[in-house]
């Protein structure tokens, strides 16, 4: 059932649930549909509604030392999260992404690969792809899937908001509840901050509850559950899950950085999954290129994966390229007048040559097209430095609100360099020679660059609390029944978007959280 936070208890007639999951994006909602067909009474928690609120901005504001970061853009409170914002890509992480690797401080999870790949499948379901197996037979012959090179399929949600998809089977369930203007704003911890007894909310008329629980579940993204852990310091100085002073650190993205520009010749049809895709069990998907684990071994290189663009060579050329910026500001037509005043009419022919090469290839998939561009995913290594704390200021119901620093290090920089590097000689070797490779060699084209928003790392995953917040089984450490899902827990993010693991590892948490309390409800 759905209900509004003020009138809880006169819906559902009790203050007291099994299981309490903070968030009804896709973490919260894929812990709930993991436990949907036990016996547990379960109540999702959410502060938005069906749909976007006026207030939500206030509520998601935050500071930042970087002024280009989209604290409250990247974000959401509404009913199914941040899949109402998203591209919809679904990429399993590598194995190679839970190991640990010595040129990598920090690395390596507390769970190997094998342990989370059940959880792949229901995870899939989740985003529309029931028949999903993780194969891409098309891609394993591939030429850009040999010889050094990793291609991966990325398949896409829909719909985009597994808002949509979840809604029906809630509003029917007899022990799911989901409540909806519910702004939670503290823990109930016992005297000795290892018990959390309660989650704390206001509704949207500004009223104080609480709700009591067996277990709790942080499911409110990777900024917001390390500010509700941080700010819980009254029976844990410094904040739940914090004895060493580690949650909020290791904050990582995925800066996105256009790196390349590959001819590929006559060989365009070799680039075709990877650049229109193809569709799959009634789901589009797309083909992604990097380089495979023994050759990051090897380098000693941080991941990276490359997703494919067509490209035209008359996209180096001085009046397309100002063209493109003027008509990003004003529009096609508007734009094409200062870009004559300046290069002169002579222009005027490439840039129709060129905006009709651009709607040929946007509108006829099998077109011909003899270059590609390279958008990189590019892993950041966990770095203490990076990390979320509180601000000064504080939100309306008096929670203070979160501080994001985050740079890219030396050794990221170095490791994009010598990746392109390594990358340019690969696709040499597999017969895809001229590339030009690194982010200085494209620097024309780096507008399509910019973060990927995906928040991870602020709560990590550790065998104890001197390197993270959360053990195997994501439980907050130092506490009895405090867990957070959400890419908030991955000790590492490889290069591959994380949504879809976030949803496996929160019905690996579902599973867990079922054994757990079944004995204690039985």
């Amino acid at each position: 059932m759905f209900v509004e936070a003020h009138e809880l208890l006169d819906n559902t007639g009790s203050a007291a649930w099994d299981i309490v999951v903070v968030g009804a994006g896709i973490a919260g909602l894929s812990v709930a549909q993991g436990l949907s067909n036990g016996r547990l009474r379960v109540l999702v928690l959410e502060s938005g509604g069906f749909d976007g609120r006026d207030d939500a901005a206030e509520l998601l504001s935050g500071a930042s030392n970087r002024e280009d970061y989209p604290l409250i853009g990247s974000r959401a409170r509404v009913f199914g999260g941040t899949s109402t914002l998203w591209s919809g890509a679904c990429i399993p992480l590598d194995a190679a992404d839970f190991q640990k690797r010595a040129w990598v401080p920090l690395s390596g999870w507390p769970i190997s690969a094998d342990e989370l790949q059940p959880y792949y499948a229901p995870a899939a379901r989740v985003f529309g792809h029931a028949g999903w197996t993780g194969d891409a037979p098309r891609l394993s012959a591939s030429p850009l899937n040999q010889g050094g090179l990793h291609a991966r399929p990325v398949f896409t949600s829909a719909p985009l908001n597994v808002g949509e998809r979840q809604r029906e089977w809630i509003a029917r369930s007899d022990r799911m509840a989901c409540c909806l203007g519910a702004n939670v704003t503290g823990l109930d911890v016992d005297e000795t901050g290892r018990n959390v007894r309660g989650v704390v909310f206001h509704d949207r008329m500004g009223r104080q509850h609480t709700v009591a629980a067996q277990a709790v579940v942080l499911a409110t993204g990777g900024i917001e559950a390390p500010r509700l852990l941080l700010a819980v310091d009254r029976a844990a100085p410094g904040g739940l899950g914090n004895v060493r002073r580690f949650t909020g650190r290791c904050y990582m993205d995925h800066p996105l950085l256009s790196v390349g520009i590959l001819p590929i010749g006559s060989q365009w049809r070799a680039f075709l999954p990877y650049t229109n895709g193809w569709t799959e069990c009634d789901v589009r998907t797309v083909g992604t290129i990097g380089l495979c684990a023994e050759t990051r071994q090897k380098h000693g290189l941080l991941d990276l994966h490359l997703r494919s663009y067509r490209y035209s060579h008359l996209e180096d050329r001085a009046d397309i390229i100002a063209w493109k910026e003027a008509a990003s500001e004003a529009g096609a037509l508007r734009g094409l007048g200062p870009v004559l005043r300046h290069h002169g009419m002579s222009s005027l022919p490439t840039v129709m040559s060129y905006a009709s090469w651009h709607l040929w290839n946007k509108t006829i998939a099998r077109s011909r097209f003899e270059h590609v561009r390279f958008l990189a995913f590019a892993e950041q290594e966990p770095d203490p430095d990076n990390r979320i704390t509180l601000g000064q200021k504080r939100d309306r119901y008096g929670l203070p609100l979160p501080h994001l620093h985050l740079t890219e290090s030396a050794q990221f920089h170095d490791s994009v360099s010598r990746s392109c590097a390594v990358l340019a000689g690969v696709f040499a070797a597999s017969g895809f020679p001229g590339a030009r490779m690194g982010p200085e060699q494209v620097r024309h084209i780096a507008h399509y660059g910019g973060h990927g928003l995906h928040h991870m790392g602020a709560t990590r995953m550790s065998e104890d609390a001197g390197t993270g917040t959360v053990d195997r089984n994501c439980r907050v450490h130092g506490t009895a029944n405090l867990f957070v899902a959400g890419s908030s827990v991955f000790p590492t993010g490889g290069a591959a978007n994380p949504t879809l693991a976030i949803s496996a590892l929160a019905f690996r948490l579902a599973d867990h959280l079922e054994l757990q309390l079944r004995s204690v409800t039985a």
